[in-house]
């Protein structure tokens, strides 16, 4: 049985995902720019029905900041209503991102070429493949949110249930963190071998659980380290580039500010996406061969 290696697994995901930052941003731009204007107007509209209305706050007030996103946080996650929009902007999410999935691992793992377009947008059978499989754990993560969602909204603090509450919310935890490390090769097997089969990757990362934990742990702590690094680099960016365009007419200045921010967003979100698969698909390549 193949074991998987840690270190080298992390590196050569990093290592894909810088190296390919303008391939992944050429052929992803659609579903980066998408998933930006789904989950800000999914999030406005709801906000909007309960009653807060981001354009009337004074977002030179730092009071009213807080309490603005008090009321949002209370709203997103103590109401049926913030669970279920949640859940459908990141169902919507998954099908504009199945094709660029496909796409991707198909390249990091058989080194299918990726389509030459300016964008790539288009469904196959292996995108729907993928997109079904997306939707399929998202719903089990949202039972799971169900649960505690429950618990937490409807068992009082000095209920004689809190204890058990509380060991029942370990429990699924624990459950809910084995199985996705258990699952870590469902998305390159969907993408590669088109078709969706559970069993399958449970049989790739036997004997693996503890290994795909410290690839993921690892692979946490770089990303981390990269995005903080890249923050800083941003913050003095965005210092200059203030002063830059405060020669500039205001709407010009604005504009100039909104495009530099687009394109730094997307070039960010593709070597993210780069990483992510680059590591899913290092894993695959080295355990499919456990499960046959």
């Amino acid at each position: 049985m193949t074991k998987l290696k840690i270190s080298p697994t992390v590196t050569e995901a990093i290592q894909f995902g810088f190296s390919h930052i303008l391939a992944v941003a050429r052929v992803g731009w659609i579903p980066f720019l998408l998933m930006l204007a789904t989950y800000g107007g999914g999030m406005y509209f709801f906000l909007m029905g309960q009653g807060l209305d981001p354009a009337a706050v004074d977002w030179q007030d730092e009071t009213a900041i807080e309490l603005f996103t008090a009321q949002m946080e209370v709203a997103l996650n103590q109401t049926w209503g913030g669970l279920g929009v949640q859940m459908a902007i990141t169902i919507a999410i998954a099908f504009f991102f199945a094709p660029l999935y496909v796409a991707l691992f198909r390249y990091a793992i058989d080194d299918v070429p990726l389509p030459r377009a300016i964008a790539h947008f288009t469904y196959g059978s292996r995108a729907f493949t993928f997109a079904k499989g997306s939707v399929a754990l998202t719903l089990l993560g949202f039972v799971f949110s169900v649960l505690v969602f429950f618990m937490e909204r409807y068992i009082p603090e000095d209920s004689p249930l809190i204890i058990l509450m509380v060991l029942v919310m370990l429990v699924l935890w624990v459950l809910f963190f084995w199985v996705m490390m258990r699952l870590a090769t469902f998305f390159p097997t969907m993408a590669v071998e088109n078709h969706l089969d559970w069993r399958r990757a449970f049989r790739m990362t036997k004997g693996n659980f503890w290994r795909v934990v410290a690839v993921m742990l690892l692979m946490a702590l770089l990303m981390a380290a990269i995005a903080i690094g890249i923050l800083l680099a941003l913050l003095i960016g965005v210092v200059i580039l203030a002063i830059a365009i405060s020669f500039l007419p205001t709407q010009i200045g604005l504009g100039l500010l909104i495009l530099v921010g687009m394109a730094f967003y997307i070039l960010f979100m593709s070597f993210y996406f780069g990483a992510t698969v680059g590591l899913s698909a290092g894993i695959y390549g080295q355990l499919r061969g456990n499960a046959d």
